[in-house]
C-alpha cells in the first residue's frame, strides 16, 4: 500500500508540470470525467470540495467493488488518482500517458 501511495504522489507531481490532451486521466481535465465513467461502466458521484480547493470525483462500479478517486485542482486539472477494492480498475484508462511509467515501476519491483 504504501508504495502504491509513493507511486500515485510520484505521479501526480509529474502530471502538474506537464500539458496532455483532455482526458479525464492523470494530467486530464475533470470536465471528461463523466464520460470515463460511462466508458468505464461505473456510476459518478458528485465531487467534494475540500478547504484546499480540490475537488474529488469519485466513481464506484457495484458489481466488482471497485471506486475510484480523481483529484482535480482549481485549475480543473486532474493530478492525483486512487483506486480501492479487490481487482484494479483499468489503469491504462486512469493513468493515460503515465500508464508505462507506471508498469515500468512495478515491474522494477
Amino acid at each position: 500500500m504504501c508504495k502504491r501511495a509513493s507511486l500515485v504522489l510520484s505521479l501526480a507531481f509529474a502530471a502538474m508540470g506537464l500539458s496532455m490532451p483532455a482526458f479525464a486521466v492523470l494530467g486530464g481535465n475533470e470536465a471528461d470525467i463523466q464520460s470515463e465513467a460511462l466508458s468505464m461502466k461505473m456510476a459518478l458521484r458528485p465531487a467534494a470540495s475540500s478547504q484546499l480547493q480540490v475537488r474529488v470525483h469519485e466513481m464506484r462500479d457495484a458489481t466488482r467493488g471497485i471506486r475510484v478517486r480523481q483529484y482535480a485542482g482549481r485549475s480543473g486539472k486532474i493530478f492525483a488518482v486512487s483506486w480501492n477494492g479487490p481487482v484494479k480498475p483499468d489503469l491504462s484508462a486512469l493513468l493515460g500517458t503515465y500508464y508505462d511509467q507506471y508498469l515500468a515501476s512495478v515491474k522494477s519491483k
